[in-house]
Order: structure tokens, then sequence, then C-alpha cells
């Protein structure tokens, strides 16, 4: 994940996208009370971001009220006011439906839509969605799932996804950063984990999603709760097409890639959105 390291999945020509109208999806919360290409590259456009903060009459999302998730006065708190993991916070009914729906794996959506909803909490006008989490997460790593790794119920992806060293070759060139630490190479950095975050951008974004008091890069809420806030700095909202483009380009850097995201997210849209009955036109 750096500006300079390009997309090292793309082996097909970009083809350009068909927009999907805006749709919204519903997920529920357990209720706790509880670099430039040639001119004619096709811009890619920006995923529909089903999440619960757009008013109903919003141009950006076309936002249903009937379809807005149900939460309580503390969501993504306990009883007792205190945080819960991210994928606790929702409902495991929405995350089985939708996963069949999508293709996601459960435990990689749990992560994805709690991610999402622990930052709508922290920045509320970034319109982050969680179908654009779960398009990078399968860019980057098929949810987990690359080179024949598993993830696993808690959350920890074996074994470890470590991308190929950015010697300045196929893939760019950044030296090590981190003496080694992450990626067990001291010569040069290579993308580590489910979201691929290079050493030296997991030192700045680590979070701890799961709350065990570790910030894993191969845990699978941490490195989604770090993808979120990545994507939401600097005050960002996604629902802006520049602006969505500009953040997946910070994260890894290529109009190709920026488009693959895009068709992944619009995809997992509009399946989820056929799941649940709306309509994935204006």
């Amino acid at each position: 994940m750096s500006t300079a390291r390009p997309s090292w999945r793309w082996l097909l020509p970009v083809i350009a996208l068909v927009a999907l109208g805006a749709v919204t999806i519903a997920f529920a919360i357990v209720q706790l009370n509880h670099d430039n290409t040639a001119d004619s590259a096709p811009e890619p456009s920006p995923p529909t971001t089903p999440s619960q903060a757009p008013a109903a009459d919003s141009p950006a999302t076309g936002t249903d009220p009937s379809t807005s998730p149900s939460t309580s006065p503390s969501a993504g708190a306990s009883p007792d006011g205190s945080a819960i993991p991210i994928a606790s916070r929702v409902d495991p009914s929405w995350v089985a439906s939708m996963a069949t729906a999508t293709g996601i794996p459960e435990r990689a959506l749990a992560a994805y839509a709690g991610a999402t909803l622990a930052e709508q909490e922290k920045a509320p006008n970034c319109g982050l969605g969680w179908n654009t989490l779960a398009a990078i997460g399968q860019v980057e790593s098929q949810h987990g799932s690359l080179h024949k790794a598993t993830l696993a119920e808690d959350g920890s992806v074996k074994p470890r996804i470590i991308g190929p060293a950015l010697d300045g070759g196929k893939f760019g060139r950044i030296r090590d950063t981190d003496h080694g630490k992450l990626d067990h190479d001291r010569t040069w950095d290579h993308a580590v984990g489910p979201m691929q975050f290079l050493p030296q951008s997991w030192k700045k974004w680590a979070a701890d999603g799961d709350l065990d008091g570790t910030r894993d890069i191969d845990q699978i809420d941490d490195a989604a709760l770090a993808a979120a806030d990545y994507l939401c700095a600097d005050n960002r909202n996604l629902a802006d097409s520049g602006t969505w483009q500009r953040a997946i380009g910070t994260y890894n850097a290529g109009i190709e890639y920026a488009a693959q995201v895009a068709t992944t997210a619009n995809q997992y849209a509009a399946a989820a959105s056929a799941a649940s009955g709306t309509s994935a036109t204006p």
C-alpha cells in the first residue's frame, strides 16, 4: 500500500466502467443498547457507499430512510459503555445474508462493516462504505486467502501474506524502513497482511480493531480499521468522486488499481442491494 507501489495484480487492460446508480444497503448494528496514464484511459467511478450517515435526499447516495441501519444510542459499546471489537458491532444475520449475496467470507465482511461503523463515529463526514473496504480486501489479498492463506475465526491470517520485494524492478523501489521487522527483509520493503500495508504506513496507521491490546498487521480487524482510518484522513469526504479517487490513489497508485477497486465495490453494492430488495438505480 503505497503511492510508490504499483498494483502487482493487474494483468488485463482496464475496461470502461458502467457506473451503477446510487444504492444504500442497510446493515444493522447488534443491539447492545447495547500516476497518470494515457488520456484514453477511463476515469474510475467511485462506488456507491452504503453507510448510515447520509440524509435521505443526499445526491451522493440517494439514501432511502427506510433502509437506514437501526442503531442504539450507544452503538458500538457494551451496556456499561466500554468499547467492543469492531466485528461484534455488526448484526450476524446481516453478515450472513450479505456474505451469501456477495461471496465475501463472513469473517472478513464483519471486519469491513465493523471498521466502517467505527469510522462513522470518528469521522462522520467521511462517507466510507463497507464495500470500498471489501473491494480493497479482495484486490489486495482475496480477503486474506491469497497464496493459500486462511482467515481464521479470530481474524488472523496464516500463513502470512507478504508481497514481493519493492526492489525497483517490476513493482517499484522502496528500501527497507523497519529493519525487516514486519516483512523479514532488511534490504527492501514488502506490503504485508490482508490489507497489504507497507511497513512505513503501518507504523503511522496501525490500529487495534479486535481490542486484544496488539496492533497486528496480519489480523483482519486491525488491518481493516487501519485502512478505514487511512482513507478517511485529512477530513476526506469519500462521497465526492474526485476525493474517493485520490484516496484510493494514495492507498495504491495507478488508475487501473482505482478502477479495479471501484468495479469490485460496485459489484458488491449491486449484489447486496439485490439481496436486500432495494433498487440499484436512482
